[in-house]
């Protein structure tokens, strides 16, 4: 009887033991045939050289909207997004300080913050949805939202609209949304992407300031079959440059690919000379979904993109090489940020930089207890030369959201510069991670945004001097946004730096 009673105790706690052993076994036996399939699709991925593109040049008729307004109340069409499986879990040994977030009011070191308010033509506004981004060459500034673009010739103080919509003339497409704009210092040339209808195609325009100004560009245009991935939607673009190569990238949903449909990002790397001799010779690689450039990314080009949450991708394509290498980086876990509880806000690599030697990346985060009692901006600094991490300095606030962090480098001081949202009711934001830490608030929102689509993405550039050979000028050139109380947006432009807050 004893040994009965005994056998079934023994047997209790071996299948107590057991099958959540055998459970993780099995979860582990799967995890790594992931990565072989990770792996071997890695290396037998092969860049290769864009034929088919179209190129030429754009002549844009005027700075006015198309007569009738093609656009009036359109639904923007919503990113799609895909879930980074779970990884296995990694303590957080690094600490960080929590944000301290200071007024706006009192910062001398914002040396412009204004609100971007171009007439608009009939039937024109800004949407909900804004996604800022800026160039700046001296007082000459280029800025784009997701759906106007508009240029100031006086730093920022007044601003033209610009039509997006004229620039798909005669493309057989139409203008959808998505806008990111570069200022690339080495060719004197502002680069505009633009996102077609229905993901039907991305068009780059590039042109020097002086003929911009002019409406004079020259374009290329991808469709998905000039990329190798026929039949996919092109979405959510991304864009740098370093000392010899301009990179750009998209996500790609629903690629044929070895006939069978998958979802891939597509790098496209493409030398300056060629931009700058109208020969652009684009070289693409498609990669993992969901990757994003690094800024000021200098002699390579690296980018980075989730394998689950705890595992960063890191790619590094040297200028001379014709295919990028890559490296798995184990980063402390985090969970997904639900969707129904913060906008548009989503666990993807956002925000990119490269500063020295070190590769800074950050993504949203839900909270953690107990050390992160609100939604956070989780930060990975990986070192270039052997792609290891060196701490994971998030960026976080005991009592305010933080999201959306954009990140860039200013090359003349090497501090790395950030622009972001924070809280419930959408303020912005801006700071300097390096050195010591500051933040303030730009604007304060009105709006609870919980429940509602305002963006994916921000931006923060350098500003360059007004010169035959530009240099930065040591501000960092930041666009941001809030919502009123009664959800109406409001475009942003600042310019700052920490001289002024020693």
């Amino acid at each position: 009887m004893n040994n009965h009673c005994f056998l079934k105790v023994l047997l209790v706690v071996l299948v107590f033991f057991l099958v959540p052993t055998l459970a993780t076994a099995q979860r582990n036996k799967v995890k790594n045939k992931q990565r072989k399939v990770q792996a071997q699709e890695e290396k037998q991925t092969k860049s290769f050289l864009v034929k088919n593109f179209d190129s030429g040049e754009v002549r844009l008729n005027s700075l006015s909207e198309p007569t009738p307004a093609v656009r009036t109340q359109e639904r923007v069409p919503e990113h799609r997004y895909i879930i980074v499986p779970k990884g296995q879990p990694v303590p957080n040994r690094f600490s960080s300080p929590e944000v301290n977030i200071l007024s706006f009011r009192a910062q001398p070191s914002i040396t412009r913050n204004v609100l971007v308010s171009p007439t608009f033509p009939a039937g024109v506004e800004p949407d909900q949805v804004l996604e800022p981004t800026v160039a700046v060459k001296g007082n000459f500034v280029f800025y784009t939202a997701n759906h106007f673009a508009a240029i100031s010739t006086d730093g920022g103080q007044t601003f033209t609209y610009v039509s997006p919509r004229q620039v798909f003339n005669g493309t057989g497409y139409t203008f959808c949304c998505d806008q990111v704009v570069q200022y690339v210092p080495q060719i004197d040339m502002i680069v505009w992407s633009l996102q077609a209808n229905n993901y039907d195609a991305q068009l780059i325009l590039y042109a020097t300031p002086e003929n911009a100004r002019n409406n004079n560009w020259r374009k290329i245009l991808f469709e998905p079959s000039d990329l190798n991935v026929p039949r996919a939607d092109l979405d959510f673009t991304d864009m740098s440059f370093g000392n010899n190569m301009l990179y750009w990238s998209t996500n790609v949903f629903g690629a044929v690919i070895d006939n069978e449909v998958v979802d891939k990002s597509v790098v496209v790397r493409i030398p300056l000379e060629g931009l700058r001799t109208g020969n652009p010779q684009p070289r693409a690689s498609i990669r993992r979904w969901g990757v994003r450039l690094a800024q000021n990314t200098g002699d390579a080009g690296y980018f980075a993109a989730h394998f689950d949450t705890s595992t960063l991708i890191v790619y590094r394509w040297e200028e001379m090489a014709a295919d990028p290498t890559w490296k798995e980086v184990t980063v402390p876990s985090w969970s997904h940020v639900p969707l129904a509880t913060w906008g548009n806000v989503r666990s993807r690599v956002i925000g990119a930089t490269r500063a020295g030697n070190d590769l800074w990346f950050t993504w949203n985060a839900d909270e953690r207890t107990p050390d992160r009692p609100e939604k956070y901006a989780q930060v990975a600094r990986v070192n270039t030369q052997n792609l290891t991490l060196l701490d994971s300095p998030d960026l976080w606030n005991n009592d305010f959201r933080i999201g959306l962090p954009a990140l860039t480098t200013n090359s003349l001081t090497n501090e790395v510069g950030v622009s972001y949202i924070l809280g419930r009711k959408h303020h912005h934001a801006v700071g300097i991670l390096t050195g010591t830490r500051v933040f303030f608030t730009t604007a304060e929102g009105g709006f609870d945004a919980v429940g509602s689509r305002w963006g994916d993405y921000l931006s923060i550039r350098q500003q360059y001097s007004d010169a035959a050979n530009p240099q930065p000028t040591g501000l960092f050139a930041a666009t941001g946004y809030t919502l009123t109380s009664n959800s109406v947006v409001q475009p942003r432009f600042i310019l700052f730096s920490r001289d002024q807050v020693r």
